[in-house]
C-alpha cells in the first residue's frame, strides 16, 4: 500500500467507523425484523382422515413409504420427515414426534442437510403475521418460535395449516440437566412472566407440555398461536379470571403451569401428585384449606442437587407458613417473586 492510500485511510478513518456502525445497525435491524415466509405446501403421500391431531397423523402417515415429504408448488422448497426423530407411533403405527389435542408435530429436514426443524400441523391458524410481529415487539422474541415458513398445508383432499421453525428442546429433557441450568431456565421463565404481567399480558394455557427451551435456556412457547399471548381485558370474556384477586389476575392465570414447572424441575416426583391442587371449576385457585395445602407442600422432597435454601424459597412462594403465596391468600406478582429470587 503506497503512502497516498495510507494517508487517505487515516484521513477518513472516522467516516469508515461510522459507515461500519451503520452497516452493523442495518444488519441487526434486518435480523430483528425476521418474518416467516408465507408459502403453501403439499404433502407427497397421504391416507384418509380429518380433524384432530390423531387424524392429522393418520393423514401424514408414512409407514412403508419412501421419501415422504412436502414442498411448495414449484418445488423450490422441500422438506422430508426425519424417520429417526419421529419415533412415536399411534395405534395404526403412524410415526410422529409429539402431538397435542389439535396439533401434530414432526421433525423435518431439507434434502442433504442434517439440520432438523420443527413442523406443526393443525386445523387451527398457526401464524397471524401481525400478531406474531406484535408479540415480538412486546419484547419476547426469544420466547416464541422462530418460524421460517407458514401457510396452508394440503394433504390429499384435506387442508390444514402448518408452520416450520427452529428445533427446540422439550422440557422433560431439562430434568436431567444440572441444577444451575435448571435454575437458569427457571430465572428466564420468571423474567418472561414478569415482563408480560407488567404490560398486562399473560400466557394462555401455560403448562410444561406447551413450553420448551433453547440453547440459552430461554423458555419457548411451543404451542404458540395468535391467542397464546393475550391481555387480561380481552381474556375476561373467557371466564378464566380470578375475581377475588383482580390485581393479581395475571399471576393467577398462569399459577398452575408455573408451579407445575417448579415441581418438574426441583421436586422429586411431585408433578405426579399435582392433581391434588386442581380446582376443577376454573383454572384459578380459590384455596379453602390453606393449612392442608401448606402441610401437603411440606411433605414433598427436593431433588438431590437442590440446595436447601432454594428449596425453602420455592415452597414459600407456593404457600408459606402464613398461608400467603401462589396457592395462598396474598398472591404475589411475578415481579415480586423475581425480585426475591435475584436477591438470593
Amino acid at each position: 500500500m503506497d503512502k497516498n492510500n495510507i494517508t487517505y485511510l487515516l484521513n477518513n478513518i472516522g467516516y469508515l467507523q461510522i459507515l461500519k456502525s451503520h452497516i452493523n445497525r442495518i444488519l441487526s435491524e434486518n435480523e430483528n425484523d425476521h418474518k416467516p415466509i408465507y408459502m403453501e405446501m403439499i404433502f407427497h403421500s397421504q391416507m384418509g382422515g380429518v380433524l384432530q391431531a390423531s387424524q392429522i397423523i393418520k393423514n401424514i402417515c408414512y409407514k412403508r413409504i419412501n421419501n415422504s415429504g412436502f414442498s411448495d408448488a414449484k418445488k423450490e422448497i422441500t422438506f422430508f420427515l426425519n424417520k429417526t426423530q419421529n419415533s412415536n407411533k399411534d395405534n395404526i403405527n403412524c410415526n410422529f414426534y409429539k402431538a397435542g389435542a389439535l396439533t401434530a408435530v414432526y421433525i423435518v429436514n431439507k434434502p442433504n442437510d442434517d439440520e432438523d426443524f420443527i413442523m406443526r400441523v393443525t386445523d387451527e391458524q398457526t401464524v397471524d403475521i401481525n400478531k406474531y410481529n406484535f408479540d415480538i415487539n412486546l419484547g419476547i422474541k426469544e420466547n416464541i418460535p422462530n418460524y421460517l415458513y407458514y401457510g396452508p398445508f394440503k394433504v390429499g383432499y384435506e387442508r390444514y395449516n402448518y408452520s416450520i421453525g427452529q428445533k427446540y428442546n422439550i422440557i422433560d429433557d431439562l430434568r436431567i440437566e444440572t441444577f444451575d441450568k435448571r435454575k437458569l431456565f427457571f430465572h428466564n421463565v420468571l423474567k418472561l412472566l414478569s415482563k408480560l404481567q407488567n404490560k398486562n399480558y399473560f400466557i394462555n394455557d401455560f403448562k410444561p407440555a406447551n413450553i420448551a427451551y433453547d440453547k440459552k435456556y430461554n423458555p419457548i412457547l411451543i404451542d404458540y398461536d395468535p391467542k397464546t399471548v393475550d391481555n387480561k381485558t380481552d381474556f375476561r370474556v373467557q371466564t378464566f379470571l380470578c375475581y377475588k384477586h383482580p390485581r393479581y389476575a395475571g399471576t393467577k392465570q398462569t399459577v398452575d403451569g408455573f408451579v407445575f414447572i417448579i415441581f418438574k424441575l426441583f421436586f422429586i416426583d411431585a408433578f405426579e401428585q399435582y392433581p391434588f391442587m386442581y380446582d376443577p371449576p376454573t383454572r384459578c385457585h380459590e384455596i379453602g384449606n390453606d393449612k392442608g395445602m401448606r402441610n401437603k407442600i411440606e411433605t414433598l422432597k427436593a431433588m438431590i442437587d437442590v440446595p436447601l435454601d432454594f428449596f425453602e424459597f420455592l415452597k414459600n412462594i407456593i404457600i408459606d407458613n402464613k398461608f400467603n403465596g401462589l396457592f395462598g391468600n396474598n398472591v404475589p406478582t411475578y415481579q415480586d417473586i423475581l425480585d426475591k429470587f435475584e436477591k438470593m
